[in-house]
């Protein structure tokens, strides 16, 4: 797992998946301990479709040639 800035990543390859967790905002809020961010909470379709391509091209580029 890595941080930075309140964002966690996990991987876990034998289960396909990767996890990110980003820090809490006023309207969701977890716990009192973690500092609050301003971030966006909504993302769009194509903000979505943004991080899906990135993540892609990296799990397919990190195989290249192996």
């Amino acid at each position: 797992m890595i941080c930075s800035d309140g964002y966690y990543l996990a991987y876990y390859p034998n289960q396909n998946t990767i996890k990110i967790v980003m820090p809490q905002t006023m309207t969701t809020l977890t716990n009192t301990v973690e500092m609050v961010s301003n971030r966006k909470t909504v993302l769009t379709e194509e903000e979505e479709a943004t991080i899906l391509s990135v993540v892609r091209a990296i799990v397919e580029w990190s195989n290249y040639g192996k």
